[in-house]
């Protein structure tokens, strides 16, 4: 694998669906095209990073000690690991834009902010971690997102935070109570790592929830046209894909045929 599959943002993609992470392994090899962003999307990733930047501005009045990583651009990624673990020993207030890896796993923070009240083995002191997302609510897939955070920085902090933070687009900012979906997450990360190792090479593409937001809908749309598959029927949803598939009939042509063979037999009747 030439990119990185261990990434908080490639456990989201596959919670949402297998065949993203599949397409993001064969895109290279197969030449396959994402779709091309449209001026909605740019709006959005701009909003997100205005968002973050605004949220950056409230935390330097809070703060004195503070690192920004995120400003280091000609650093590599290595680099940046060893600078965020170097500014974490070192206690510093606020970090932002650190990197942490753990094992495969590797992912970079919005914030970690200093936490005097649960000691670890940085010291007296600890961190929790904050993400900007500019949205009205916290979904779980956020969620999970955040833990892999969580993962990486109790790699070296040696303890769990007891709750991270999702500041939305309101500035409010939401706590999570860590207990409560740590469980939940692993379950995810462990299905995940076992995807990898084991079925990414074995996934089709299927319609659902999450095709209007993909950035591979329209490859996986023009494989079903051209497979002239049972979903691209009006009205079929993936329940009742499933169904057809289950009992062989995988293409409309087979729909339709079977569909003329009961005609048939009923007019024999």
């Amino acid at each position: 694998m030439n990119k990185n599959f261990y990434s908080p943002t490639m456990l989201t993609k596959y919670i949402n669906c297998k065949h993203i992470i599949s397409n993001e392994y064969y895109e290279k090899p197969l030449k396959l095209k994402r779709n091309e962003r449209t001026i909605t999307d740019s709006l959005r990733i701009e909003s997100g990073i205005e968002h973050e930047i605004s949220y950056f501005k409230e935390l330097k009045k809070k703060y004195s000690k503070i690192k920004d990583i995120k400003s280091l651009k000609k650093l590599s990624i290595k680099d940046k690991i060893k600078e965020t673990i170097k500014s974490l020993k070192e206690g510093y207030e606020l970090i932002y834009g650190g990197w942490l890896q753990s094992r495969d796993w590797v992912g970079e923070f919005d914030f970690l902010e200093i936490n005097k009240n649960l000691k670890s083995a940085l010291g007296e002191y600890s961190y929790e971690i904050s993400d900007t997302k500019n949205v009205s609510k916290v979904k779980g897939i956020n969620i999970y997102q955040l833990g892999v955070y969580v993962d990486l920085l109790k790699d070296v902090q040696g303890v769990l935070p007891k709750n991270f933070y999702f500041i939305l687009k309101d500035k409010k900012k939401r706590k999570i109570k860590l207990s409560e979906v740590y469980d939940t997450y692993r379950y995810h990360k462990k299905s995940y790592e076992n995807f990898l190792s084991k079925e990414i090479k074995k996934t089709i593409p299927e319609k659902c929830s999450y095709c209007n937001f993909c950035d591979w809908s329209e490859q996986c749309q023009s494989e079903w046209e051209d497979k002239r598959h049972i979903n691209q029927i009006l009205g079929n949803n993936k329940k009742n894909c499933q169904k057809f598939i289950q009992n062989g009939i995988k293409t409309y042509d087979a729909l339709a045929k079977l569909d003329k063979k009961k005609k048939i037999e009923g007019l024999r009747d």
